[in-house]
């Protein structure tokens, strides 16, 4: 059964077989799949806890509590931990490189998230979605011409074409301070867009 599209009969099955059974983590992960998609968000969080509790290497889980907790639920220092978790156990995984460098960088930590997001991008074949990230982590390290490169080559999809150009343009004024003033309406326009 995919829990994000269990009906009522099935929801509430799963529901009653997670009450009986409460320490049986595929039950309480079925549970939070459901409980997300019905926007209990908190009560998701809790059940996916308690389902890595008694799997802690249950790499499904980790990655699913780190999307929430990077997103509808924040906590960006557990999402840390859990990613960093998930990256121990398996560390030529792509799509957990990724995910663990996105939130490294989203919490200063650059020159790791830098690497991870390189691993990621190799594994995963170069994937479009990555570059933008990849070319920030770039920049935050200080490796200016290497994120210039990343969103010059990058097959970007059209939304993130315009902030890809935006991003390269700041970066260009980084190291090229008259270009600056340039910039800034696109900048503003941008940001008050989103």
């Amino acid at each position: 059964m995919d829990p994000t599209k269990a009906g009522s009969e099935e929801q509430a099955d799963v529901e009653r077989r997670a009450r009986q059974e409460p320490n049986n983590p595929v039950l309480r992960t079925r549970l939070a799949a459901i409980e997300l998609q019905a926007g209990k968000v908190r009560q998701a969080a809790v059940d996916y806890e308690v389902a890595l509790a008694r799997a802690p290497n249950s790499l499904p889980t980790l990655l699913a509590l780190v999307q929430l907790y990077s997103g509808p639920a924040p906590d960006l220092k557990r999402a840390r931990e859990l990613a960093r978790q998930a990256h121990e156990l398996a560390p030529d995984d792509g799509e957990v490189s990724e995910r663990l460098g996105r939130i490294l960088s989203r919490t200063g930590d650059y020159k790791w998230s830098l690497d991870l997001l390189q691993e990621a991008r190799l594994a995963l074949h170069n994937p479009a979605d990555l570059a933008y990230d990849l070319a920030l982590a770039y920049a935050n390290a200080g490796q200016i011409s290497a994120a210039e490169s990343t969103l010059r080559d990058a097959n970007l999809p059209p939304a993130q074409r315009e902030a890809a150009q935006l991003l390269a343009s700041m970066l260009s004024a980084i190291e090229n301070p008259a270009e600056a003033p340039a910039v800034w309406p696109a900048a503003r326009r941008l940001l008050e867009t989103d």
